[in-house]
């Protein structure tokens, strides 16, 4: 509107006043007041966790004790984008709002783990300082949920689960030399 009747020039700068080409004065500052919106996106993402875990040795081995790791965890994220309307009312030039969206995710896991000695250095066995067995595992459970068109329409949601299990061994040859080699599977 300031365009068309003479009030704002585009070719000059936002800060400048003065009389245009056809002779109509502009004050593009007074224009760029009067033609100023806002809007705010409202976003809100609160994340809540609880584990746990504990460890000790559960036995003894002539190598030593047999060591027991176990635990567990939860997580919960939610997230929503809300914008206000004036984003959507083609008032805002350049400026296009998000559709709301409205998400969460929700999971649990728990693992645990055994370190179990085979040879000790006290056992003298040749060429072995130490050999020792780690067995491991973890399950997880996890949902993401959302909405169709952002915050309405259909819910969306997807669920899985995982076991991931994991094999080490540590053979200690001498005091410089170590040998080890792991495997196991995981996921993100």
């Amino acid at each position: 509107a300031h365009i068309l009747d003479g009030s704002y020039n585009p070719f000059a700068l936002d800060s400048a006043k003065g009389v245009g080409p056809t002779g109509k004065a502009f004050d593009n500052p007074a224009a760029l007041a009067d033609s100023a919106a806002s809007g705010l996106t409202s976003q809100h993402a609160p994340t809540r966790t609880f584990d746990f875990n504990a460890s000790g040795s559960v036995f003894k081995l002539p190598a030593g004790d047999v060591k027991l790791g176990f635990g567990g965890d939860y997580v919960r994220d939610n997230f929503s984008e809300i914008p206000e309307a004036i984003f959507f009312s083609g008032d805002l030039l350049g400026l296009n709002g998000n559709n709301p969206t409205i998400s969460r995710d929700y999971g649990a896991g728990l693992f645990a783990e055994f370190h179990v000695p085979i040879i000790s250095q006290n056992m003298n066995v040749p060429l072995v300082r130490s050999l020792n067995l780690s067995l491991a595992g973890r399950y997880d459970y996890k949902t993401v949920e959302g909405y169709a068109n952002g915050s309405s329409g259909t819910t969306l949601s997807h669920s899985f689960t995982t076991n991931n299990p994991k094999v080490g061994l540590r053979w200690m040859i001498t005091d410089d030399l170590l040998v080890r080699g792991t495997w196991g599977t995981g996921f993100r």
